[in-house]
C-alpha cells in the first residue's frame, strides 16, 4: 500500500456520495477528489437532515453552475450508463 492515500483518492473508480451539512467537509471533498467524483445523496428515508438545507449548502458553494449540475445529477448519470 502506498504511503500517500491520495493515490487511492484519485483512482478512476472512486466516487463520493455526499450527504453532509458542513461546508469545510464539502471544500475538502471538492479539493481532494474533484467535483467530477461527487454525487449528492440524501440518505432518504433516514432523517439525518433536510434536503432543503443540503441543497442550500450546495447552492452556496463557490463552484460553477456546471459543477453544481455534476453534483446534483451529472456524475450519477455518467455512473449509471
Amino acid at each position: 500500500m502506498p504511503a500517500d492515500a491520495r493515490v487511492y483518492l484519485t483512482q478512476p473508480r472512486l466516487e463520493v456520495l455526499s450527504v453532509n451539512f458542513h461546508p469545510p467537509a464539502w471544500r475538502c471533498a471538492l479539493e481532494t477528489v474533484g467535483v467530477e467524483r461527487i454525487v449528492y445523496g440524501s440518505d432518504y428515508p433516514l432523517p439525518i437532515g433536510s434536503m432543503e438545507r443540503g441543497i442550500a449548502l450546495i447552492d452556496a458553494l463557490d463552484i460553477t453552475p456546471r459543477q453544481r449540475e455534476m453534483i446534483y445529477s451529472g456524475t450519477a448519470v455518467r455512473l449509471l450508463r
